[in-house]
């Protein structure tokens, strides 16, 4: 098997890192097959090509991608700053994760606990985040077609039971119970108009 396959990362000029990615050694300069939050970062902020690793097979980029992708997080799913739109490894080739693989990503989770300032940036940034029409409808799309069993309905809700919940033990304020119910007729009226 020919070892012509890399690791690179694209960094905005100020040295944060906003994008992991793996192929031959031209995939780290080619701007076609790049999504529009890649773009919207170098359109803002231009970027720069750093190589990690060079000389490995295809399943030795597809792994290290995963990890570091794990590592930095993913912006769309609120857990750091790359614009990487899936966990790497060309999940659409069936490759198989390899347990040694899962083991190191479990590791890079284990302990990684964000600040309350961490998650207050992550919320802020969250809430100004504007999607695309057509990523819209994926999402909406993929929602539908989601199919959830009773077994993972249980553990959903096993794991916000006690104190796994975010509430508890505390109690909303007057201010943000009012604050709810004004949201939820909000949401009523909305869904009569549209009907």
């Amino acid at each position: 098997m020919k070892n012509h396959y890399c690791l690179y990362r694209h960094l905005k000029p100020s040295g944060e890192v906003f994008y992991i990615g793996m192929g031959n050694l031209k995939r780290p300069y080619t701007k076609s097959d790049r999504s529009d939050f890649w773009w919207k970062v170098i359109n803002k902020y231009g970027y720069e090509i750093q190589i990690l690793k060079t000389n490995l097979t295809k399943e030795e980029a597809y792994e290290l991608e995963i990890i570091l992708i794990a590592w930095y997080g993913r912006k769309n799913l609120n857990l750091g700053p790359l614009v990487n739109l899936t966990n790497g490894g060309d999940g659409s080739n069936n490759v198989i994760v390899s347990e040694q693989t899962k083991l190191k990503l479990s590791k890079i989770h284990k302990g990684s606990k964000k600040t309350e300032e961490t998650k207050r940036k992550m919320s802020e940034k969250a809430k100004l985040r504007i999607f695309l029409k057509e990523t819209r409808l994926k999402m909406s799309e993929s929602a539908k077609n989601k199919i959830i069993t009773e077994e993972h309905k249980e553990k959903l809700y096993s794991n916000k039971k006690g104190y796994n919940n975010g509430m508890f033990g505390k109690t909303h304020s007057d201010e943000t119970k009012e604050k709810i119910r004004l949201k939820a007729l909000e949401r009523s009226s909305n869904k009569s108009i549209r009907k």
